[in-house]
């Protein structure tokens, strides 16, 4: 198998995990309600698709909660305080700063050689 193959599998895995620590952290803050009042265990699923391409330009865990808030603001119209979103805005920045961590391309060693 390829190393571009084995990179390329190891961006998909390691996006996977971003996305179900991203899914997982909003369920644990229900920001709206909805799990409470027994929607289905998928209910955000569709914020969270919106949530995770906006990731990229966030620099610290204050930029994750604006994202958490702009977006579920932009899906619900009211959207609850935004200091409501501190606690999931805390586990998401720690799973993209795995997240970047883990699909940092290393140098391919036959390139670093010299």
């Amino acid at each position: 198998m390829s190393d571009l193959t084995n990179l390329h599998r190891t961006y998909k895995r390691n996006y996977a995990r971003l996305v179900e620590a991203v899914s997982n952290a909003i369920d644990r803050a229900d920001p709206i309600g909805l799990l409470a009042m027994g929607c289905p265990t998928d209910e955000y699923a569709p914020e969270v698709g919106s949530i995770v391409p906006r990731l990229n330009v966030a620099n610290n865990v204050d930029d994750v909660q604006s994202i958490l808030y702009e977006e579920f603001v932009r899906w619900f119209g009211e959207a609850g305080p935004r200091d409501s979103y501190k606690t999931a805005a805390d586990d998401v920045w720690n799973a993209l700063v795995e997240y970047r961590r883990t699909t940092t391309a290393e140098p391919n060693p036959r390139e670093s050689s010299s």
